[in-house]
């Protein structure tokens, strides 16, 4: 089974069949065997689609690649703010939906991308950068 499929049986120990991609009930676990940094993620792996709603933001962020822990710093733009999740791992072709708590308007940009929107892809993409310029 690939990331996100999973069967066995549920919490009442009744069979449940086969099922795939992410909903409330289904956990999704990605095992990479080495550390962030020694894996060749894509610097930019994310689109990302920002609808204002009511008390805030909804953030729809989609994988062209391998995205690991995901993560919105919106600390950065408004201390009083929050996030409903943190660290997300995606598969190239998953999405995920943040929503974001914020009385502040006129962000959508900077939630869109650096230093606010952050994923370990970053940090790999940091160590080749300072790599190559240390090998010159």
């Amino acid at each position: 089974m690939g990331a996100g499929a999973r069967s066995g049986r549920d919490m009442q120990g009744q069979p449940r069949p086969f099922q795939s991609g992410t909903s409330p009930t289904i956990v999704r676990e990605v095992h990479c065997w080495v550390e962030d940094i020694e894996l060749r993620l894509h610097p930019d792996p994310v689109d990302v689609d920002v609808e204002t709603v009511a008390d805030g933001y909804r953030l729809t962020v989609s994988a062209r690649s391998l995205v690991k822990d995901l993560t919105l710093l919106i600390d950065r733009l408004d201390p009083a703010a929050s996030i409903d999740q943190a660290l997300v791992t995606l598969p190239a072709g998953d999405f995920t939906t943040l929503h974001v708590r914020t009385s502040i308007r006129g962000i959508e940009q900077d939630l869109m991308a650096g230093p606010v929107l952050r994923t370990a892809n970053d940090l790999v993409h940091s160590r080749l950068a300072t790599h190559t310029r240390n090998s010159r």
